[in-house]
């Protein structure tokens, strides 16, 4: 059974376990043992927001000379809301409120996914990791564990499958993990290491 719920709900010894990898893990560009990172893959989008609505609202101060129109859109909104959207009428002045938003909201995701997007190989199962939010599928629940590559050279890469005893299957790209997952399997688990 792959289990979703947050690192809190932990109970306690299983929550300090996985805090210790996690602490182990901060700040190392290769994988550990137990925890390979896939937050590349995701900030990459989450920088391309910031740096878009940094260089958004840059933009609106140097062309328009700071926040001033913020408290005359919102009057217009109130008083004239058919001419609020309008490109005269303050379209320019609500993206920059939408920049200032999406430009927090990127650099707060940034700061809560560091050190905490991606694998982790505990004594109790394997975790999908994402800020707090997790997938657990705790290893007496697999049943079996597929690992296939794809591409050649620099293109390849390698597709981890985990089949839970439900029939729920968590999909991982934590090949380095592979091997030592392997070795955590309960009896009669099937393996198929392509």
């Amino acid at each position: 059974m792959i289990t979703k719920t947050i690192v809190g709900r932990l109970a306690t010894s299983e929550r300090e376990e996985l805090e210790v990898i996690l602490a182990e893990a901060r700040g190392k560009r290769a994988p550990t043992a137990r925890y390979q990172s896939d937050a590349g893959d995701t900030s990459a989008w989450y920088l391309l927001l910031l740096i878009a609505s940094v260089f958004g609202i840059v933009a609106h101060v140097v062309t328009f000379g700071g926040f001033g129109a913020v408290p005359e859109f919102w009057s217009r909104v109130v008083t004239a809301p058919e001419l609020a959207l309008t490109p005269s009428g303050g379209l320019v002045t609500l993206g920059f409120q939408v920049a200032i938003v999406v430009a927090i909201w990127s650099a707060w995701k940034l700061v809560s996914i560091y050190g905490r997007h991606g694998w982790a190989l505990t004594s109790f199962g394997f975790i999908r990791i994402r800020g707090q939010r997790i997938q657990l599928v705790r290893f007496p629940d697999i049943v079996r564990v597929d690992r296939t590559r794809f591409g050649g050279g620099q293109r390849r890469f390698t597709l981890v499958k985990i089949t839970s005893r439900d029939g729920g299957v968590l999909t991982s790209y934590a090949s380095a993990l592979f091997d030592e997952l392997c070795k955590r399997l309960p009896a009669g688990a099937t393996v198929n290491a392509a």
